[in-house]
């Protein structure tokens, strides 16, 4: 298929294990059926290295809010990201889109990108999140993009980290913010209270993730059991409370502070 030119406009990486070759293909006709060019960026495996000895991972500071550690997976999808952004940052990329290689486009999504792409000095970070609950809660419409697609803000932190759009600025904000990590990257994504970045989401989403074959990172990270005992395990629902209620308090803040900059802005 003929290059879209919305390809000449950002820079495009697709996070994979060398070893998932089926993955590496599927994404390679995926993107390439759209007429997007791309990258592979190699992944850091959390099963090959110490994951739970790393610098980034505050262990103490997540088992003390969630009572048990981050998977092995989640650690390495941590670091996979961040050494994107490290990358992002050196090279003074001005704008990427970052892809984890268990996603399905829609064939409108290079016209989204498009339109997105205008719209960049708006905004530091886009999130294609495929989750209809996220509009449960109240959202903001800040502009109509296409037909189909219009761009929001939510009020909630909605989880999923498989495709999303950074400009050069909020690359070095999360690289700087994944410094010393207790969450998981989506988490980080959806605390933008605490980067200071403007995120915002399309609505629907027009990449969703491929649910068919198992997660890289791992099923573990459904777990909720708590593995922390003793003392600890005593204050964690303490911590645990504080951590929920803070998180509410300080989303819902956010949120109502960015309504004047959205009607200046956005013209809403």
């Amino acid at each position: 298929m003929q290059k879209h030119p919305v390809s000449d406009q950002l820079q495009i990486f697709v996070i994979n294990r060398k070893k998932d070759a089926e993955r590496r293909a599927n994404m390679s006709k995926r993107l390439g059926d759209l007429g997007l060019e791309f990258e592979f960026f190699e992944a850091v495996d959390g099963h090959q290295i110490d994951a739970y000895s790393v610098p980034e991972y505050d262990g103490e500071k997540r088992r003390l809010y969630f009572g048990r550690d981050l998977s092995i997976g989640e650690i390495g999808c941590i670091l996979s990201h961040r050494a994107i952004y490290r990358k992002i940052t050196d090279e003074r990329i001005p704008l990427t889109l970052i892809l984890e290689d268990d996603t399905h486009f829609k064939e409108d999504f290079p016209d989204v990108l498009e339109a997105l792409v205008r719209e960049s000095k708006k905004w530091d970070m886009i999130r294609f999140l495929d989750r209809k609950k996220i509009f449960k809660a109240p959202y903001r419409i800040l502009k109509q993009l296409t037909e189909t697609y219009s761009l929001a803000r939510v009020r909630g932190i909605p989880g999923g980290a498989y495709a999303y759009l950074v400009t050069s600025r909020a690359a070095e904000v999360l690289y700087n913010n994944t410094k010393r990590n207790s969450v998981q990257i989506d988490i980080i994504h959806g605390r933008h209270w605490e980067t200071g970045l403007d995120v915002l989401v399309t609505k629907p989403s027009p990449v969703s993730p491929d649910l068919e074959i198992p997660s890289t990172i791992g099923e573990t990270r459904f777990d909720k059991e708590i593995t922390v005992s003793g003392f600890k395990r005593l204050i964690f629902p303490v911590f645990r409370f504080c951590f929920k209620v803070n998180s509410s308090i300080r989303s819902r803040w956010y949120f109502a502070k960015k309504k004047q900059a959205d009607r200046r802005n956005w013209r809403i």
